[in-house]
């Protein structure tokens, strides 16, 4: 005989009050539920949603005003013509583009809309991961070529330099730890790289750093945010 059944209810058995519906599976597995409380927000408030158990393996996954949970990991999220077999609990497929020649299709996008003005104090990214595999790189870059004077946002981390005149460049003025910069030197002009309040530290800390004191074109300088300072290193041609 199938248990499979929904169930809506108004309390518990303790005659509290709820309000949720509970599907189950042949097994009598509560599978699914929609509650008001399924969760609480991190005041403890409760947050209204969808919970999905696994009665295999006891994971759940939920959906609520809080945002989305999923730890099952058995959605196969590659062909096998790809090389070996795959799993993920989160997959995002893209299978159109847009026709803005200069716009972005992507089966996942995360965005920080953080500010200045954002209460808390904690660093903040469009998205975080623990570790990372990525088959094909592209990074954030931009292009100078008649600016005299540029301030790197958190939208860069490639700067390809044409300047036919002094470019000043200013670095973020405040950093996360960890933050990468390249800029690159394509003309024989000079770049100043600007500490925008931090030090820039080769050999010594320092305010600025010049690209094109030694006067070859195709420097590139690597910057990178230790936390105290932007450590620098360059490559010549």
């Amino acid at each position: 005989m199938s248990l499979k059944r929904i169930e809506i209810l108004g309390e518990d058995e303790f005659e509290n009050e709820i309000h949720n519906e509970r599907f189950y599976d042949d097994e009598g597995n509560e599978v699914l539920r929609i509650d008001t409380e399924v969760d609480t927000d991190q005041s403890g408030n409760p947050s209204a949603g969808i919970r999905v158990n696994n009665p295999e393996n006891n994971r759940v996954s939920l959906l609520t005003g809080n945002g989305i949970l999923a730890n099952g990991g058995g959605y196969p999220a590659l062909p096998p013509s790809t090389g070996g077999q795959t799993n993920a609990s989160i997959v995002g497929i893209i299978n159109d583009r847009n026709s803005d020649p200069n716009g972005i299709s992507a089966g996942v996008i995360g965005t920080d809309n953080t500010g200045e003005e954002t209460p808390g104090s904690s660093m903040t990214f469009g998205g975080f991961f623990t570790s990372i595999l990525t088959w094909a790189l592209n990074i954030g870059s931009i292009t100078l070529e008649t600016e005299t004077s540029y301030i790197i946002t958190k939208l860069e981390t490639f700067l390809s330099c044409y300047n036919d005149n002094e470019l000043t460049i200013y670095l973020p003025a405040n950093p996360f730890t960890g933050r990468l910069i390249f800029i690159r030197r394509n003309n024989s002009d000079p770049i100043i790289i600007n500490g925008n309040g931090h030090k820039i530290l080769d050999t010594v800390p320092r305010e600025s750093k010049t690209l094109g004191s030694s006067g070859a074109e195709g420097e590139l300088a690597i910057l990178f945010w230790d936390g105290s300072n932007w450590t620098y290193n360059r490559f010549g041609r």
